[in-house]
């Protein structure tokens, strides 16, 4: 597993498809020992505190397909202070932090259209289940409540769904 100085980035909901920062080569790739899941309240950018809406994860079990960025070592550390404050924002003035996410690289498997693939260590935002937003596994119904309702600065709930099932390969 030779990165060769590069850093990697798993995307598994919106970093699919608005990352927000330039990158040198995108590839599906699959991470094995955690699943995407509707398991986060969002109280920030798809809900707000008395209105939450819900937002995926990374949650334990499984695996998951989703996109892995490749980034430059150049811009290495302006891109993880981005996706941190994305990731793991300041609410308001309060200085609040919302770890519902933690930053940690796993190994993901890159999978190359010449079935020629490889692993890489990849950046990776998994739920922190301690966290007071973090849902777990909710029926169906409750889910479908959630994502109906929210909506704050970056839209509403709905179009989070729509455009990450879109950009799923």
């Amino acid at each position: 597993m030779n990165d060769n100085g590069d850093y990697w980035v798993f995307a598994y909901g919106s970093l699919m498809w608005n990352p927000g920062f330039s990158y040198e080569q995108v590839m599906p790739a699959r991470l094995f020992g955690y699943h995407r899941a509707f398991c986060v309240l969002s109280w920030a950018f798809r809900g707000q505190r008395v209105c939450p809406g819900l937002v995926l994860g990374l949650d334990n079990g499984g695996s998951c397909v989703g996109r892995a960025f490749r980034i430059a070592d150049a811009r290495r550390e302006q891109i993880i202070q981005y996706l941190d404050d994305r990731e793991i924002p300041d609410i308001g003035k309060s200085g609040v932090r919302l770890d519902v996410y933690r930053r940690e690289k796993k190994r993901v498997h890159l999978l190359a259209a010449d079935g020629r693939s490889r692993h890489v260590r990849a950046a990776c935002y998994i739920c922190e289940h301690a966290h007071v937003q973090y849902a777990g596994k909710l029926s169906p119904g409750t889910q479908l409540r959630y994502i109906l309702q929210g909506e704050d600065s970056c839209g509403t709930n709905v179009d989070y769904l729509r455009n990450t099932i879109l950009h799923m390969d």
